[in-house]
């Protein structure tokens, strides 16, 4: 083969592998519909509230929950007992959540002194959780759960704060009335070993406080993690 021929051979190589390049560059293309995401905030919303009650303290018969926040007023007595039944109720809308209540007795340092007095010498977790139960009526300790991390003392404001969770995670509500949850008590009374002696270390009477909260379940384990999270905020 001479040299011209050689010089022509390449040269066709050259080209066919330009054309093959070209080739490859020719991409096959399409557009499908646009595809939209619709991303909704989840919540949670619950309400507290009792029903009103009589100037004897019994509930009025036929009557529906007060308003939220609207609490009652009682005259007690020794071995008297009055009605009282702080309801939770989670609202339609809500996603699965867990609940717990803190109910907070004022004078603290006397219902230590009257629990102490009936019992003996107790520790201050003893006692203050002691001195709430001992008032309750209708407490389900099924339902309502305590433990010793659920007390709190505040010794500037003579505080008892008592932590109680509720036993099962509440699921998201599909009645319009939402998730009504049983009350933690159905009832107060002093019990009937308080003398009047004891009785009116209560020089202007005492109140009891309760406060729900909620913490929606999904992201964690447990309820544990839950209120660990809830009160790291």
């Amino acid at each position: 083969m001479n040299k011209k021929k050689i010089i022509s051979i390449v040269a066709v190589v050259v080209l066919i592998a330009v054309a093959f390049v070209g080739m490859s560059l020719a991409y096959f293309t399409d557009t499908t519909e646009e595809a939209t995401n619709v991303f909704t905030m989840g919540k949670v919303d619950i309400t507290l509230q009792e029903h009103p009650v009589d100037d004897d303290g019994k509930q009025i018969k036929g009557s529906d929950l007060q308003a939220e926040g609207e609490g009652n007023e009682y005259h007690l007595f020794p071995g008297v007992p009055v009605d009282k039944d702080p309801t939770v109720t989670v609202l339609k809308g809500s996603e699965d959540c867990y609940v717990r209540m803190k109910v907070t007795l004022d004078n603290a340092s006397v219902f230590y002194e009257i629990y102490k007095a009936k019992y003996g010498e107790q520790a201050d977790m003893t006692a203050a959780i002691g001195s709430v139960l001992d008032y309750f009526i209708g407490y389900d300790s099924d339902k309502w759960i305590t433990t010793a991390d659920g007390y709190e003392r505040d010794a500037t404001n003579d505080t008892i704060t008592v932590t109680f969770n509720y036993f099962e995670m509440v699921e998201a509500p599909t009645d319009d009335a939402g998730t009504e949850l049983d009350p933690i008590i159905t009832g107060v009374m002093l019990p009937e070993w308080v003398t009047g002696e004891m009785a009116a270390k209560f020089e202007d009477g005492f109140s009891v406080t309760v406060v729900a909260e909620a913490i929606q379940a999904a992201g964690f384990e447990d309820a544990d993690a839950a209120w660990t999270a809830f009160d790291a905020d």
